[in-house]
């Protein structure tokens, strides 16, 4: 009973990342005692078990001096790190991070990170599959192309997901970013722009793979372009078709497939302004507009 309160102060405080003890550790005195026996004096002042503790006689075992509670110490650590290993021996892959920082007296400490919870996660409700969520890379293109194919192929899985997050993750930060994408995720804009976001990127992929051909000539290069050049401008026309295609997801997935009406910003006009700013009746109206002049 007294070990489960004392290891419980000792967690709090390593949590918040304060140091347990002081400059004066004899209870006896006055003055500050450090994080640690000021805990167990407050925590004393409600609960009996420690006032005894407390109230026990010079001389007695209290288990209050530093060497216990270095010896807690590095019980908990090792039983931390015992858990750690068991979770990744039984993690089918993971991902390691090392990096070195010289401390004060200018000796490296190397840190490892292991993360294994985010994939452990996806792959309980993706399964064996050759599709897997890639990490948008800026610089390269054809990146977003399997990007927006993972994420269109492995929507319902990254919904569920999510929603695991969300019901079980105590985190609160990491809670509250995975309830504001499944919200994002689950509305018709997204569908509908993942549909055509695929449809771009596949034909431009296709443009860019070819022109990288080593044995590719003028004419070949000049027609993948015209081909590709062709499609961007019947998609951009064809507003239509990819609604009834994001139609069809979204029913699937149970998503709504009205549009989202918004509340539009009134900007403030100057007296010289000659061009009256155009306002979009409707959320639909605003998004064919972004299809047409994005490409």
């Amino acid at each position: 009973m007294v070990f489960q309160r004392l290891f419980d102060i000792i967690l709090t405080l390593a949590k918040t990342s304060l140091a347990l003890r002081g400059h004066r550790e004899d209870l006896s005195q006055e003055g500050y005692h450090g994080n640690f026996l000021s805990f167990v004096e407050l925590v004393a002042q409600y609960d009996h078990i420690l006032w005894q503790v407390l109230d026990m006689p010079k001389g007695s075992t209290r288990y209050l001096s530093a060497t216990i509670q270095n010896e807690m110490i590095e019980s908990l650590g090792t039983k931390l790190e015992t858990h750690l290993l068991e979770q990744i021996r039984a993690s089918p892959f993971f991902a390691i991070i090392m990096d070195t920082t010289q401390d004060i007296s200018k000796v490296d400490q190397l840190s490892i990170v292991v993360s294994i919870k985010r994939w452990d996660l996806l792959s309980k409700f993706t399964g064996e599959s050759d599709t897997t969520l890639k990490k948008l890379n800026q610089t390269r293109w054809s990146s977003r192309v399997t990007t927006i194919s993972a994420i269109k192929l492995r929507f319902f899985d990254i919904i569920k997901a999510l929603s695991s997050i969300v019901l079980k993750n105590p985190n609160k930060d990491e809670h509250n970013e995975a309830e504001s994408n499944k919200t994002k995720m689950l509305n018709f804009e997204f569908v509908l722009l993942c549909e055509f976001m695929h449809s771009v990127l596949n034909d431009i992929n296709y443009a860019s793979k070819t022109l990288q051909k080593c044995d590719i000539n003028l004419g070949e290069a000049s027609k993948a372009l015209a081909e590709t050049k062709g499609k961007l401008q019947i998609y951009r026309n064809d507003f239509e078709l990819f609604k009834c295609k994001a139609s069809e997801t979204a029913r699937k997935y149970g998503i709504d497939t009205h549009f989202q009406e918004k509340r539009q910003r009134k900007v403030k006009k100057h007296f010289d302004e000659l061009a009256a700013i155009t306002d979009f009746q409707t959320e639909k109206k605003y998004l064919k507009l972004r299809f047409s002049i994005m490409y």
